[in-house]
């Protein structure tokens, strides 16, 4: 350590090394110093009808309980986890924001990394802010509100913000329902990517409407490879994109596959491509015939 407020930890001796403004003693400063020791301040998980409310997390996330009737409700989460590029750290990220078979209501989430993820089979995230988020990971399970199963989850009247996620809100499974989300300024930096994204069983029956999604270089929603590729995916399409707002994005909606419906959606000003696209077969050829083979209702 050669400069004040560098730090560092000797994994093998279990002691941290400061080196604090002046040269000072740690042991005889005034402040407290205080250090990140767990990833869950508050961890129910293998419980039941637990809730969480109004208190303040810094550094750490929380868990209501797995078991069933849990909530993490009216809640601050600040720094909740910290990315892979710190000194001696080779994980993709620390602490991943996992909720599981609890209701996430009316929570903030600010200076977050990765994303959050929300598993069933209770999926209901209503009403929070996710704001100031760095970079995603891979394809698909790298939103700042990532679903990949549940029974029918529900998305509503969230704010995403001012992140650089590699989408906005992703879902894989069928009966999925997003409405009245407020999303914009999301991903600076990339295009090939949407602030609503699904592909094969999460376009099955879903619902997407009354949504706002705008200035972006990422589409404003793109169901993506409903019927794969050759002899894989997932032939039932069958999704509903409705009563959405679409403006300043890199493509407003790019709707591929069979037995979409697509109504009452305004977009304007996506300037990189085109306002609203919907192809049967998919742009760029990502879909084939396989889909045409069946049927399936709203």
């Amino acid at each position: 350590l050669n400069r004040p407020n560098e730090w560092w930890f000797d994994r093998a001796t279990n002691k941290l090394y400061l080196y604090l403004p002046g040269g000072a003693d740690p042991k005889t400063v005034s402040s407290q110093l205080m250090g990140k020791v767990n990833d869950k301040a508050l961890d129910f998980t293998s419980s039941k009808n637990v809730q969480l409310r109004g208190l303040e997390f810094f550094g750490t996330f929380a868990s209501a309980g797995e078991g069933g009737g849990g909530a993490i409700k009216d809640n601050n989460f600040m720094f909740p986890n910290y990315p892979r590029h710190i000194l001696w750290e080779n994980q993709l990220v620390q602490n991943s924001l996992a909720v599981t078979n609890q209701r996430f209501v009316n929570n903030n989430i600010r200076f977050f990394c990765y994303g959050s993820v929300y598993r069933g089979p209770l999926v209901h995230v209503e009403n929070n802010l996710l704001e100031h988020g760095i970079y995603g990971c891979g394809p698909m399970g790298c939103g700042a509100i990532f679903v990949p199963d549940g029974d029918k989850p529900v998305v509503t009247r969230n704010t995403i913000r001012y992140t650089q996620q590699w989408h906005g809100i992703v879902w894989l499974g069928s009966d999925f329902e997003a409405s009245y989300n407020h999303l914009h300024d999301l991903a600076t930096i990339r295009d090939d990517a949407s602030m609503f994204q699904t592909k094969f069983a999460g376009e099955l029956r879903s619902h997407i409407h009354h949504n706002w999604a705008y200035n972006s270089e990422l589409k404003g929603v793109r169901y993506d490879t409903c019927g794969g590729k050759g002899n894989q995916g997932y032939p039932g399409c069958a999704g509903a994109v409705w009563n959405n707002v679409f403006f300043n994005a890199h493509q407003g909606a790019n709707i591929k596959g069979d037995h979409q419906k697509v109504v009452g959606n305004t977009g304007f000003a996506n300037g990189k491509r085109v306002d609203i696209t919907v192809s049967p077969r998919g742009v760029g050829g990502t879909e084939d015939d396989r889909s045409e083979e069946h049927t399936s209702e709203l």
